[in-house]
């Protein structure tokens, strides 16, 4: 199964950025923020962009794939062939004289900083994400495809769980949770899987293992699906067999906490709110001293992207906001318990784009 999407249409968001900069041109690396940008999806490349003129700098695996994204996603630019990378900077200050530059200082390493202010005898502007702030409301054709990519992951996971996992490792689990998403039609895993049993629940990014599933554990499995570059995230806790009378009692604490947080993501309340929400719950049952993590981000084309969920958190969700909520308990020794959904805040209120049951019964 495949799953196909019109190009989503980028024109106009380079002059966007370009409006909220200091100077007059940013310079940006593959990645992405090119790719929201101007479609382009590949692992190498640097694009230019001016209010006047665009380049895109590509050596010779890219300037044919770049031509044609350029076309598909409607924007302007001329792609400049790079055949000697040891020049690239020095190309790029030659097409660049007399601009006032903007690099990410987010996404740029000191050394790249030190080559690009070596080629153009000055030092870039430096700003963080330059794009985050319009990357944030997610259009319906995002909307769309982070939804596609959810879905895949709600079957993924619904053919799982109709194994016998008695016996599987936790390992086993993830690989099959990852051919499972492909075959429902993503292009692959958003991350790599959680899938975290018995006493491992503890750590909150736990990498599977050899250890095997028995009756009675809690299994953690955090998971997600990309579909044409934008992610899904979901995180489920089951329990195999009967569960610790504690475990299960702290389970419907945490899916309530998480049901209130969801219920707080609207728009103007403050991102902190959320957070707030969630651990009310929890400290009304004396547990939330175990809940160690943030309480979610915004996702798009990053696993993790603004606006990001917690204590500190500053400001306030918009319409378009695409975020995750995910509650949780770890206690070392003894396991833990997550529950997550990835939420689209609409005019009428957060809409869940994950949608597998929150039973936490295993079928055996």
């Amino acid at each position: 199964m495949s799953l196909a999407f019109a190009p989503i249409d980028c024109g106009g968001r380079i002059e966007s950025v370009l409006g909220s900069l200091s100077g007059d041109a940013l310079l940006i690396a593959a990645g992405p923020q090119m790719r929201w940008l101007t479609g382009f999806a590949g692992s190498a490349g640097w694009l230019l962009a001016h209010k006047e003129t665009n380049y895109m700098f590509m050596d010779s695996r890219y300037t044919e794939i770049a031509n044609e994204t350029l076309v598909r996603a409607n924007v302007k630019a001329e792609i400049v062939h790079v055949v000697d990378h040891s020049k690239l900077f020095d190309e790029i200050a030659r097409c660049a004289k007399g601009f006032q530059i903007t690099m990410d200082s987010s996404a740029t390493s000191v050394a790249t900083f030190k080559a690009v202010t070596a080629a153009f005898g000055s030092e870039p502007t430096a700003v963080s994400d330059p794009t985050a702030q319009f990357r944030r409301v997610k259009t319906p054709a995002e909307v769309a495809r982070i939804e596609a990519a959810a879905t895949c992951a709600d079957t993924a996971l619904s053919k799982v769980l109709s194994l016998d996992w008695i016996g599987m490792s936790e390992r086993e689990i993830a690989s099959t949770i990852e051919i499972e998403i492909r075959r429902a039609g993503a292009e692959r895993e958003a991350f790599d899987t959680i899938v975290a049993s018995g006493p491992n629940g503890s750590k909150p990014h736990h990498e599977p293992g050899d250890r095997l599933i028995q009756e009675g554990d809690s299994v953690i499995i955090d998971m997600g699906a990309m579909i044409d570059g934008y992610h899904s995230d979901m995180t489920r806790t089951f329990f195999v067999g009967a569960p610790d009378p504690i475990l299960a009692t702290a389970y419907e604490v945490v899916r309530s906490a998480q049901e209130s947080g969801v219920d707080a993501v609207r728009a103007g309340r403050s991102l902190s709110g959320v957070d707030a929400a969630c651990r009310e719950v929890l400290a009304a049952a004396g547990i939330d001293q175990l809940f160690v993590t943030g309480t979610g981000h915004g996702i798009g084309l990053e696993i993790h992207e603004d606006p990001f969920i917690g204590k500190r958190s500053k400001g306030e969700f918009v319409l378009g906001d695409t975020v995750t909520v995910e509650p949780g308990i770890y206690c070392e020794g003894v396991g833990g318990i997550r529950i997550e959904d990835t939420v689209h805040l609409e005019a009428n209120g957060p809409r869940r784009l994950t949608l597998t049951s929150k039973d936490s019964s295993c079928p055996r």
